[in-house]
């Protein structure tokens, strides 16, 4: 599976989650399975969320690039939180940021020189395909 296609998956979970679907109570006992999708996904969106914090920290995004980091980092917060909240309903332990240190590349959003910096982080939102 490739990561576009993973995104879409888990923003598509994350929208079930939210509410665009059924709720987990109502289908029954969670399986394993399901709780560690839930997990998976609720770790993923943090991870996202904290790409969205560092780039925007950068400060290396032109205007139309700074609003959708903006909105994909709401977006990512939300659905973190949505999955979270589906998991604690399910009877587990949800993931939360402190659980993480995630480590970036030192050019995954920022170079010395500033040249193709702001391509490539740019780059990199359009590819998560932010809001």
């Amino acid at each position: 599976m490739n990561r576009r296609r993973f995104l879409i998956s888990s923003l598509g979970v994350g929208t079930l989650a939210v509410g665009g679907g059924p709720s987990l109570a109502s289908a029954g006992a969670a399986t394993d399975d399901e709780l560690a999708f839930l997990n998976f996904g609720a770790s993923t969106e943090l991870l996202v969320k904290d790409y969205y914090t560092k780039a925007l920290e950068a400060k290396l995004l032109a205007k139309a690039g700074l609003a959708a980091a903006k909105r994909g980092r709401a977006a990512a917060g939300q659905h973190a939180r949505a999955l979270s909240d589906a998991l604690v309903g399910a009877g587990d332990v949800a993931p939360v940021e402190e659980d993480f240190e995630f480590v970036w590349r030192r050019r995954a959003v920022s170079r010395r020189d500033g040249s193709r910096s702001r391509e490539r982080c740019a780059r990199g939102i359009s590819r998560l395909g932010a809001p």
